[in-house]
C-alpha cells in the first residue's frame, strides 16, 4: 500500500514538473504577488493569445508561398504580423511590467492586419471575424475604455472601407458586424469576470 502512494505522490510531482516546465517556457520566470490575481490573469491571458496567433499566421504563410490559399499584398502584411508578434512575445515573457505598453503593441498591430485582410482579401467572406476577437480581447486585457476605442476603430474601418470592395458587404450585414463588435465586448467582460470573480473591468 505504501508503495502505491509512494508511486502515486511521484506522478503527480512529475506531472507538476512537466506543468512547470511548460509555463516558464510559454509564460517566462514571473511571479505575482497574492495582490496581483487580476494582472496575472491578463498577463497569462495575453501572452497565450499572443502564441495562439503564430500557428495561424504560419499556415497563411505557407498557403500563400506554395500558392494554395494566395492572399496577395496582405502575404506581407501577414509576416510583418508574424515577426512583430514574436518580437512582443520574447519583450513580454518574464517581464510582466511590459505587459501594457506590449499589449496595446499586439492590439494596435493586429488592428492594421485585419485591415490588410478586410481591404486585400475579397474572397474570404469571413474576415470580418477578426475584428471581434480583437474587440473581445482588448477588453479583456486592457479594460472598458481601449475595448470601446477599439470597437469604434473597427466599425469604422469597415464602414470606411466597404465601398472599396469589389463585392461590398449589405447594409445589414454592415448592421450586423456593429452589433456583433458590441456584443462581443460585452460578453467578453461576463467571461472575464466569471473566470476571476470581482475583477474591475
Amino acid at each position: 500500500m505504501s508503495q502505491l502512494v509512494l508511486l502515486a505522490d511521484a506522478t503527480r510531482s512529475d506531472k507538476r514538473r512537466r506543468e512547470m516546465a511548460w509555463k516558464r517556457l510559454l509564460l517566462g520566470n514571473v511571479r505575482f504577488e497574492e495582490t496581483e490575481e487580476f494582472l496575472a490573469f491578463k498577463y497569462t491571458f495575453g501572452v497565450m493569445m499572443m502564441w495562439s496567433v503564430l500557428p495561424l499566421l504560419v499556415l497563411f504563410i505557407i498557403g500563400d508561398w506554395s500558392g494554395t490559399n494566395r492572399i496577395g499584398m496582405h502575404g506581407t502584411t501577414v509576416r510583418i504580423y508574424f515577426v512583430t508578434s514574436c518580437l512582443l512575445i520574447w519583450v513580454l515573457r518574464g517581464r510582466k511590467q511590459w505587459f501594457v505598453p506590449v499589449t496595446w503593441a499586439f492590439a494596435g498591430i493586429s488592428y492594421l492586419a485585419f485591415i490588410s485582410a478586410f481591404m486585400f482579401v475579397p474572397t474570404d467572406e469571413l474576415r470580418v471575424v477578426w475584428f471581434y476577437s480583437l474587440v473581445a480581447g482588448t477588453y479583456i486585457l486592457l479594460g472598458q475604455q481601449a475595448g470601446m476605442l477599439f470597437t469604434a476603430a473597427s466599425i469604422a474601418a469597415v464602414a470606411l472601407g466597404n465601398p472599396y470592395q469589389a463585392m461590398p458587404l449589405s447594409v445589414r450585414t454592415m448592421g450586423t458586424t456593429a452589433r456583433l463588435s458590441v456584443d462581443c465586448g460585452g460578453c467578453a467582460k461576463l467571461q472575464a469576470r466569471a473566470a476571476v470573480p470581482g475583477l474591475p473591468l
